[in-house]
């Protein structure tokens, strides 16, 4: 895909007759033997991608493979993280917060998070060990 964006970023394309509109090709979803084309704006396949207007094709594809295709996952977990936190909650986060919220930290600092954190066995039984944590931070 990058050599692709670069080929035609840095080509003269007009007599080139690549046939390119303004749609996407991708596999369908359910059926990965059959293809589907996307138009990336409306009446994208009437739309014939030249020198001209190459750069807005470029940005479309690009917006369509990064955000588009992924579209109905990300609703789906917009969904239910709203389910879970709530939509007022998150909107007191950043985006370096709401990316620790997420992923936590690369490094923990275990000497830190033993001396803040209390370990409780609560029961125990032949197949299992539960603990509390309690964190004083």
């Amino acid at each position: 895909y990058e050599s692709s964006v670069e080929y035609l970023k840095s080509t003269p394309i007009d007599s080139l007759e690549l046939g390119l509109t303004f749609t996407f090709t991708q596999a369908d979803f359910f059926d990965e033997k059959n293809f589907v084309e996307i138009d990336l704006e409306k009446g994208g396949a009437e739309k014939v991608v030249t020198d001209e207007n190459k750069h807005q094709y470029i940005s479309l594809v690009s917006k369509h493979v990064l955000e588009g295709s992924i579209q109905a996952e990300l609703n789906s977990f917009k969904t239910g993280l709203n389910k879970v936190v709530g939509s007022q909650l998150l909107r007191h986060f950043n985006a370096d917060e709401f990316s620790l919220l997420l992923g936590g930290v690369k490094d923990i600092d275990v000497d830190d998070w033993m001396q803040h954190t209390t370990v409780t066995l609560t029961s125990m039984n032949r197949n299992n060990r539960i603990f509390s944590f309690r964190g004083d931070f």
